[in-house]
């Protein structure tokens, strides 16, 4: 299962950070794993395996594995941890990959439940909200994650993160990228 964290040491204001999206989108395909996904034309994706971080300079920090996001996206395929469970349901398949998400960062915690939500990306999804005190701007943030199947063995999630204080200003650039995101998993 990949690693997520969301922020990077230190302390950077929250206030102090450029939040910025161009209402300008262009369409990005990941390399070899079948998803694309519209992002503004100012946001770089960083494709890393199955997984892609998707933000601006300023929202994405450098870090030894990757990136950790002050605000951004993160697309990322993953086995589903129940494949072999006989009774496995994507509710609980999402569970488990959100409660995974949470044991490696510590600082979130739920703060919405996971229920069922609108598709993904055409396909059944459910959806779940973190939030906690980002270890980078010393202020609270807001993790949204969204997962949905890929294939028989594996799920796709999406987390859309940014300060909490300052999520509005990114609804409708999030709302895009999800309405936006395509998957072909026969396309691996």
């Amino acid at each position: 299962m990949a690693v997520v964290v969301f922020s990077a040491g230190g302390h950077v204001s929250a206030d102090d950070v450029n939040i910025h999206a161009s209402k300008e989108f262009v369409r990005w395909s990941h390399p070899t794993s079948g998803y694309s996904i519209e992002h503004p034309i100012d946001w770089q994706p960083h494709a890393q395996a199955a997984r892609t971080n998707i933000g601006s300079d300023n929202g994405l920090v450098a870090a030894g594995r990757g990136f950790r996001t002050i605000y951004g996206v993160i697309i990322a395929i993953v086995d589903d941890p129940l494949a072999t469970s006989p009774d496995r349901t994507l509710e609980a398949s999402s569970r488990a990959v959100v409660d995974g998400i949470l044991k490696r960062n510590g600082h979130l915690s739920l703060t919405s439940p996971l229920a069922a939500d609108a598709p993904l990306a055409g396909a059944p999804a459910f959806r779940a909200v973190a939030g906690g005190t980002s270890p980078v701007t010393g202020h609270a943030e807001r993790a949204e994650v969204i997962c949905r199947t890929y294939d028989g063995s594996q799920l796709l999630y999406v987390i859309f993160a940014c300060p909490d204080a300052r999520c509005g200003e990114l609804a409708a650039t999030f709302g895009r990228m999800r309405q936006s995101l395509q998957v072909n998993a026969a396309a691996r």
